[in-house]
């Protein structure tokens, strides 16, 4: 397989299992709710859980998404480094939104019943922020400077403008899901029409259309 193709594969991963782990790992987070919190407080924490493991596994993904993105991997190319920065942001917002879950289930009800509710929401709320908005603003970055090739199509240019806008400003949320679509688009059109380049130890080429 391709390192390009490969790499699109990893892109569409990411999206895929980012937008599913933000949206069933049931982290707490925007308005504030109290039933919901009640009811995240006092649920197994397994789902949680592997929610939040399925969200890790798609920030590692970005690694070699970056690699069909980026011109050559060191420190000259700043696509590799934001994306290196944008897998270490994830895994560690990940972390911190399977904090919650890890303490309930290892502490018990000496802490559940001690965290004042608005403080287990503003805990899930900075790993939602973290785990998501933080890759998505350095993918945002990303997204901008792939736009500015004059080497590719012009719809991945513009769509590529635009998931790069709307990851800069994740912390909307609303727009964090338009910039997930386009990490899907783009790893599709990675996946289908990229040129092949055999893996190897070399510098990744440049994506051609």
């Amino acid at each position: 397989m391709s390192i390009h193709r490969s790499a699109g594969l990893a892109l569409i991963f990411y999206g895929i299992a980012t937008l599913a782990a933000a949206a069933l790992a049931g982290t707490p987070g925007g308005d504030y709710d109290e039933t919901a919190l009640r009811g995240f407080v006092g649920s197994g924490h397994a789902a949680s859980l592997a929610w939040a493991a399925v969200g890790i596994a798609g920030a590692l993904a970005l690694l070699h998404a970056v690699r069909g993105l980026s011109v050559g991997r060191d420190a000259h190319d700043p696509v590799w480094g934001l994306g290196i920065a944008a897998v270490a942001v994830g895994v560690a917002g990940w972390f911190i939104a399977a904090g919650l879950p890890v303490t309930f289930l290892e502490a018990g009800d000496h802490v559940t019943s001690a965290i004042p509710l608005p403080v287990v929401q503003a805990i899930g709320e900075i790993g939602v922020l973290v785990s998501l908005c933080g890759p998505a603003l350095l993918m945002g970055a990303v997204a901008l400077l792939v736009a500015a090739r004059r080497d590719l199509p012009r719809w991945v240019r513009v769509a590529a403008v635009v998931g790069g806008l709307c990851g800069i400003t994740a912390p909307l949320f609303l727009t964090a899901f338009v910039y997930l679509l386009w990490a899907v688009v783009m790893g599709t059109w990675m996946a289908t029409r990229a040129a092949a380049v055999p893996a190897g130890p070399r510098r990744t080429a440049p994506i051609t259309a």
